[in-house]
């Protein structure tokens, strides 16, 4: 908890995934003032996997997911919340996985 603190993940362009029971820890780590991105220090964005899976397939089928991506990967820090807690369809799975490749690549390229 105290490296998550310290958000040296984000300068080392790594992915961190906090699993626990219901909306505890990793909620508090969210909002806690003394943590920068709740304080607006960093660039964050937060959303749901399932309204995160939705905002992609309508990016795919209006053709513009590769902007869709762009804007995304403008964040340092995306907090994606209730991954495996809604089930997803598989293109959605497999949208949300290339998506994480995708956003990966480009925050290295930076």
């Amino acid at each position: 908890m105290l490296e998550l603190a310290r958000c040296e993940f984000l300068l080392r362009r790594e992915n961190v995934l906090l699993l626990g029971n219901s909306a505890r820890a990793k909620r508090i780590w969210r909002w806690r003032s003394v943590w920068p991105p709740a304080r607006g220090a960093i660039a964050c964005a937060f959303t749901t996997a399932a309204a995160l899976v939705h905002e992609l397939m309508e990016a795919r089928d209006e053709k513009r997911l590769l902007r869709f991506q762009k804007q995304m990967a403008s964040h340092e820090l995306l907090l994606v919340d209730e991954l495996g807690f809604v089930p997803l369809s598989k293109s959605g799975a497999e949208l949300l996985s290339r998506f994480s490749v995708s956003v990966t690549s480009a925050a290295r390229r930076w």
